[in-house]
Order: C-alpha cells, then sequence, then structure tokens
C-alpha cells in the first residue's frame, strides 16, 4: 500500500481512503501530501469539495483506495481553489501534524489503538518522542481537563477539519 501511496501522491490523484473495517461504508477524500515511516498525511477533502483539514495516518490501516470513480470526478469539479497552510516535509508524520497544530494553535482530534472513535480532542500541549499531551475540550469548546498518551498508541490525528474548527473559540 506504502508503494501506491507514494504513486498517487506524485501524480496528484484524489482518492478515497478506507481505513476503518467496523464501518466500511466510512472513507475519507484527498489528496496525498506525504508518505513516510509508515504513515501518511491526507489534505483531506469534504463532500463540497473544500478543504476540511489534514489526516496523518497509519498506512497498515488503509485496506482499500479508490480513485477516478464518477464520486471523486464530480468532486473535483467542485473543489475550491480557498488557499490553506501548507505543512512543510516532515519526516515523522505525526510529530510534524502536531507540530503544525500547535504552532498554529489549532483544534486535533487523536483516534487511539484503532477505536473507530475521537478518543482525544483539544489543543496540543506538548509531545515528546514518546508523550503527547492535550488540552481537551468538550462537546462545546469548553476546556475539560488534561489527557496524555502513547505516540505509540496513535492510529489517526485529525487537524483543522470542520469537526475540529467548529469546537475553536
Amino acid at each position: 500500500m506504502t508503494d501506491l501511496m507514494e504513486k498517487y501522491m506524485l501524480k496528484g490523484e484524489l482518492l478515497s481512503i478506507y481505513g476503518n473495517t467496523r464501518d466500511t461504508s466510512k472513507f475519507s477524500v484527498g489528496f496525498i501530501q506525504s508518505v513516510s515511516q509508515g504513515k501518511v498525511l491526507i489534505n483531506s477533502i469534504n463532500q463540497k469539495g473544500e478543504y476540511d483539514g489534514y489526516q496523518a495516518r497509519l498506512i497498515n490501516d488503509i485496506y482499500l483506495i479508490e480513485h477516478g470513480n464518477a464520486y471523486l470526478s464530480a468532486l473535483k469539479d467542485l473543489i475550491s481553489k480557498t488557499k490553506h497552510k501548507k505543512i512543510s516535509y516532515m519526516d515523522d508524520i505525526f510529530h510534524g501534524l502536531l507540530d503544525f497544530a500547535k504552532e498554529n494553535h489549532l483544534v486535533v482530534s487523536i483516534q487511539l489503538c484503532e477505536s473507530g472513535y475521537d478518543d482525544m480532542i483539544g489543543y496540543v500541549d506538548y509531545f515528546t518522542n514518546d508523550l503527547l499531551g492535550i488540552d481537551v475540550l468538550d462537546e462545546n469548546g469548553d476546556a475539560d481537563g488534561v489527557a496524555e498518551c502513547t505516540i505509540s498508541s496513535i492510529s489517526i490525528i485529525s487537524c483543522d477539519g470542520g469537526d475540529e474548527q467548529s469546537l475553536m473559540k
């Protein structure tokens, strides 16, 4: 799958990316921005063709990618030319996205242990090679304590998407 991700990154191909085997109707849409060390960074696009943040995930969790179908062709025609902040090249995609979120004070959603849920949502307080600390937000965007996890337990990081933006104050 890594070779395919690199191929479609170089081609700039719009992809549907499936990674939730418990709900095979769910998928992400976007362009591959970076592939490194078993992880992929996706520039996400929503169903209206608008920028929907970034998603970093483990390549091994991806079981299907689609491209060139009618849905993606129609979506490509809608894609907004809205400018968004670019993430500079990074050796470790998770660290790079966390650094981007911290530097720009953006909300992140973190899925742990392939749970299928956003287990931690909030602002990046700190991260090291081994640990991540999040200033947690509740569903209204209000501060709700602190959560810490190991970096190795992270499956997916979403940043600056519609769900995350709705919590920013």
